[in-house]
């Protein structure tokens, strides 16, 4: 079985956009892949070579044990590190995947990139990164001057996620213009196409895209979620690997980089810390309202609590509700201590309180409540056993998601 990649086209669609589609061929089967890119960048594509689209097919091919054959040439130098390393070492750990061929005429070109980029999302992995290689980096070919917000899975699989892409699209494009760096944004039906879970594939879809502008990015920091000591052979998170594997989808015009991957959380959220301007677009929170942090979420609790343990009080009040904080700190040191053994966020700020000699209160360990997204994860899985799935098949399923709905706002409205 084959997925065949034929000649993309390019497309002005409107003033300020160009869509690349590339027709694809799968079990017989036409389909599209498209890009949609600001027009004033049309110039840096590199739709004629099909770097972009087998990064992006990868896992879907070699999950459904599918060779890719592309009509249009493929890297060199890409080729040798996916069929030499790469692929050899996905299936060493993955049973469901296979080794297949790439069939492709190579090429090695210079584009002559001059341009340095990261995501902008304003989480604490990218702040940091545009601290470390942004305003602290003297090596000024390295230095990044573009910042992008890519529509690769983040957002959702459904149909609609460009909506919910859209909304954090100013977010970004503000941050950039007030500290004066170029704004790249792209939407895509990559995540829709390949139906993968955003953690496994984040780091093939995000670089599937770069892989399209290698006219105009020559460096490229894909931001960090951990540390280099992290480094573990696990499929559910591309994160816990990405440091060979954006090595092996780089190519002789773009090179990735792991950024900020020997700093651990504690010490990118200091450095953030130390550059007030940077500091107060600090948004970490996955509830979904724009900018603000609603300080109940399971990220937003691990940040103020990393801010805690290194005494950050009045940084803390400057981007959380610090009233939730206090009256449910407990609540969340117990969350800590609960879950510092298997989740190194929550070792770091564990640690950090006891070097800073905080005393962690007798209660927390003691404090019984589940914190918000707890509940909500209880619910979620309790919805996905055999039980909820009986649930959802029976008529007074909608009174009962709707009177759950109401208490989790009433609670939401209360604190």
């Amino acid at each position: 079985m084959e997925l065949i990649i034929k000649l993309p086209t390019i497309q002005v669609v409107s003033e300020t956009q160009t869509k690349v589609s590339v027709p694809y061929i799968v079990e017989n089967e036409s389909k599209e892949l498209w890009y949609l890119i600001e027009s004033k960048y049309t110039s840096y594509l590199t739709a004629d070579v099909a770097d972009a689209y087998v990064v992006g097919f990868l896992l879907y091919a070699m999950e459904r044990n599918l060779n890719i054959k592309s009509e249009i040439p493929l890297s060199e130098r890409l080729y040798f590190q996916l069929t030499k390393y790469l692929m050899p070492f996905l299936v060493s750990f993955n049973k469901h995947l296979h080794v297949i061929n790439i069939s492709a005429n190579l090429v090695s070109k210079d584009y002559e990139a001059i341009h340095v980029g990261t995501g902008i999302s304003c989480g604490v992995d990218s702040l940091s990164t545009i601290v470390y290689h942004g305003l602290e980096e003297k090596v000024e070919k390295n230095k990044i001057d573009t910042l992008t917000l890519l529509n690769t899975g983040y957002y959702g699989c459904a149909e609609n996620n460009s909506e919910n892409y859209r909304r954090y699209i100013q977010q970004s494009f503000d941050f950039a213009e007030k500290h004066h760096y170029n704004f790249l944004t792209v939407d895509s039906n990559l995540s829709n196409v390949m139906e993968y879970n955003f953690l496994s594939a984040h780091t093939y879809l995000t670089c599937s895209v770069l892989l399209l502008l290698q006219k105009y990015f020559s460096v490229y920091y894909y931001a960090s979620g951990y540390t280099v000591n992290h480094f573990r052979v696990d499929f559910s998170d591309s994160a816990n690997y990405d440091i060979f594997l954006l090595d092996c989808i780089s190519t002789e015009n773009l090179k990735f980089y792991s950024s900020c991957c020997v700093i651990n959380r504690i010490g990118k959220i200091r450095m953030i810390a130390q550059y007030k301007d940077i500091f107060e677009s600090l948004y970490v929170c996955t509830r979904g309202i724009v900018f603000n942090n609603c300080s109940h979420c399971e990220k937003c609790v691990r940040t103020m609590l990393a801010l805690d343990s290194m005494k950050m009080i009045e940084e803390l009040k400057q981007r959380f509700n610090y009233s939730i904080f206090k009256k449910y700190r407990n609540r969340y040191l117990n969350y800590m201590l609960r879950h510092k053994g298997n989740n190194p966020y929550y070792k770091e700020a564990f640690d950090c309180y006891k070097k800073n000699k905080i005393k962690i209160p007798f209660l927390a360990y003691f404090s019984i409540m589940p914190c918000t997204f707890e509940r909500r994860e209880m619910l979620r899985s309790f919805m996905n056993s055999t039980l909820g799935r009986w649930i959802r098949k029976k008529s007074f399923y909608r009174k009962f998601v709707s009177r759950i709905e109401r208490i989790f706002k009433n609670y939401s409205r209360r604190n």
